[in-house]
């Protein structure tokens, strides 16, 4: 998006039961993607005080981000009294919510029935950092010639070939070639799919390298519910060689995704009484017996 170039949506959720919210409570709207980017409504409260906010769950990114918005807020109540104005403000990892905040003394004048319909019209000015380079494009004009399924993620549209995507994915296998309803369809919505890991994802299994050590958990995720094996394949290569991630992120990720090359890399790079107390988790349940009973050994060995 250029620095010149306008885009803006309205986003609006229905907050029901606002007067049983607790002295320090919040309450967050459905994530909604707009342009690529998902935001949300939230609602807090904290004592005296209520707030009325627009989240980006953009979160940690390989380049540092920005996006520069103005938000006019009008919020319904039973009396029509809105709260007006336009106010600007700059997004980023590390400030990534606007917030409105009014009284909670007079949160009962803005309220229909006991809910609360928060509606914010959004101007994106300019953004940076946001959009990450594709490395190979699925979208009409690249790919409607050699696809045969249109896969509708987000506000995003992906032209596929279904035999293809079934070769790389179980879950697409079922879906695409066998006795789902969705087999005869020319378009289906993947809903609860984040529309940039889903872009990764495909490049993963197109021999494309679209990985870093910001998203490569995010897509792990993804492709073990594809059941993917060559996207963990690939993600489980980027994790031996290229990345920075600490042994214990490395080696929760190896046991989560069985990814075994990494989990036996790990295992050997425990050299100290520390590197062990590293990588155990909160939970000794999320190791198994057999697990606890390696570690165990080799622990031994080292010392």
């Amino acid at each position: 998006m250029s620095a010149g170039e306008k885009k803006e949506f309205v986003i609006e959720h229905v907050f029901e039961d606002v007067l049983n919210m607790k002295q320090v409570d919040d309450i967050a709207g459905n994530v909604e993607y707009h342009h690529n980017i998902p935001w949300n409504i939230q609602i807090c409260r904290n004592s005296n005080f209520f707030a009325i906010a627009l989240r980006c769950s953009l979160g940690q990114r390989s380049l540092e981000w920005s996006i520069n918005t103005k938000i006019s807020p009008s919020t319904s109540s039973i009396f029509g009294r809105r709260i007006e104005g336009k106010y600007q403000f700059e997004y980023s990892e590390n400030y990534s919510e606007w917030c409105k905040i009014v009284k909670w003394a007079d949160i009962q004048e803005y309220l229909v029935h006991g809910s609360l319909t928060v509606t914010l019209l959004v101007e994106i000015d300019k953004t940076r950092g946001v959009e990450a380079k594709k490395l190979r494009n699925f979208d009409e004009k690249s790919m409607k010639k050699y696809s045969d399924v249109v896969l509708v993620v987000g506000n995003e549209e992906f032209y596929v070939n279904k035999m293809h995507l079934a070769s790389h994915s179980t879950y697409f296998d079922s879906l695409l070639l066998g006795n789902f309803s969705e087999s005869e369809k020319s378009i289906i919505e993947l809903k609860d799919v984040d529309p940039r890991d889903f872009q990764c994802f495909l490049e993963l299994i197109n021999g494309e390298s679209p990985l870093d050590d910001y998203i490569v958990i995010d897509i792990l995720k993804l492709s073990d519910f594809f059941d993917s094996e060559t996207a963990i394949r690939r993600c489980e290569e980027f994790l031996l060689e290229k990345s920075k991630k600490s042994l214990k992120e490395k080696f929760h990720a190896a046991i989560k995704y069985n990814m075994n090359a990494l989990k036996e890399k790990c295992i050997s790079n425990m050299k100290s009484a520390q590197d062990f107390l590293s990588i155990l988790p909160e939970n000794a349940h999320d190791f198994d017996a057999d697990l606890w009973k390696e570690l165990f050994l080799k622990s031994h060995k080292s010392h």
